[in-house]
Order: C-alpha cells, then sequence, then structure tokens
C-alpha cells in the first residue's frame, strides 16, 4: 500500500506505519551483475520502508514515542 508522507509517496505494509519506530522511508537501490562481470545498479522512483525491505516487519511494532 501506498502512503503520503511529508509530501513523499512510500510503499509500506500497512496505513499506520508512519507511527512506528521500525519506519524508515528510502529509495531502494537494485544491483546486478552479468554473466561477464558487469555491473548494473538502479534505484526506484518510489520510496519504501527500508526495514521492511531488508527485515520484513516486525509482529509487533514499537510505537514512536510521540504517538503513544
Amino acid at each position: 500500500m501506498k502512503i503520503k508522507w511529508k509530501g513523499k509517496t512510500v510503499n509500506v505494509a500497512e496505513k499506520d506505519c508512519f507511527k512506528y519506530e521500525c519506519f524508515s522511508p528510502h529509495k531502494f537501490i537494485h544491483q546486478s551483475k552479468s554473466i561477464d562481470g558487469i555491473k548494473k545498479s538502479w534505484q526506484d522512483e518510489y520510496y519504501s520502508c527500508s526495514y521492511r525491505n531488508y527485515n520484513g516487519c516486525p509482529k509487533i511494532p514499537k510505537l514512536k514515542a510521540e504517538f503513544e
């Protein structure tokens, strides 16, 4: 799902993700290497949660102090 956060569109797991400590939006960087050894990388045009991308969402996320 996509939400608006500080003027940016961020791909997240649920609409309240911005309230959690694990929320960390960034533009995902893809990297690949071809058979002949040429490395390529490109960046997404949209933001997504880096914590979710690399670790998966926590089962019970902690709220940020300002939302408790």
